[in-house]
């Protein structure tokens, strides 16, 4: 199984734990593209935030009959310090436009290597505030260096079917698919609130099923 999904910055965006540099004090996540370093989603951090949205949704899906058992959860994620799952994702790369993720999305992952743009960021100023006298504290102003509002990337799930039952790869497509819509109704990152669309899902069949074909076409890039 294949999704391919956009997320779109709606407030500036940090990943990470950050690190100092020349621009700013805290700079955000980056990837390496052809010796190019970018501001970028790891996908740790959308897998982290997909699953703990899918166990805070799992006993409601499953009381909808959307999930048969709970355990799909784990047998999706992995447990806890498992270092094996069915599951993995990319990193979430900034693209040009949608037409560069529908091509990825078609044409194979290595098309954003190709595509590597100007990444917008912003610099934001912050003041720590003193606990006992409620004023600016000593040298306590800092910078942040965020993904700029407006700013599109694009990222893939792909999960190893092999490793499921049938009626499990569906479930999981539902239970992915939610989780990725959740997003839009939640921080993630330090902070940041997303938009989410997706750009397609591989094997089409999977469209067959009421939930995740809801769930695309509301989603779904026209």
């Amino acid at each position: 199984m294949k999704i391919g999904y956009l997320i779109s910055i709606e407030t500036p965006g940090l990943w990470g734990i950050g690190k100092r540099g020349f621009e700013a004090d805290i700079l955000t996540h980056r990837c390496k593209i052809k010796d190019i370093e970018i501001p970028c989603i790891p996908s740790t951090s959308i897998k982290g935030v997909l699953r703990k949205t899918a166990l805070q949704l799992s006993s409601l899906l499953q009381k909808a009959n959307i999930i048969t058992n709970t355990d799909i959860i784990n047998k999706v994620f992995g447990k806890e310090g498992e270092a094996y799952t069915p599951l993995t994702l990319t990193d979430v790369i900034p693209v040009k436009d949608v037409e560069v993720a529908k091509k990825a999305f078609n044409e194979g992952i290595h098309v954003l290597m190709d595509n590597v743009i100007g990444i917008p960021v912003v610099t934001i100023p912050h003041v720590r505030i003193d606990d006992k006298s409620l004023t600016a504290a000593k040298e306590a102003l800092f910078f942040e260096e965020r993904l700029a509002i407006g700013v599109q990337l694009y990222g893939e799930i792909q999960l190893y079917d092999r490793l499921l039952k049938e009626n499990e790869v569906v479930e999981a497509a539902r239970i992915l698919l939610l989780s990725l819509s959740d997003l839009r109704y939640r921080y993630i990152g330090r902070r940041t609130i997303v938009d989410v669309k997706i750009i397609g899902i591989l094997p089409s069949n999977l469209l067959e099923d009421e939930y995740v074909s809801f769930i695309y076409n509301s989603l779904s890039v026209r």
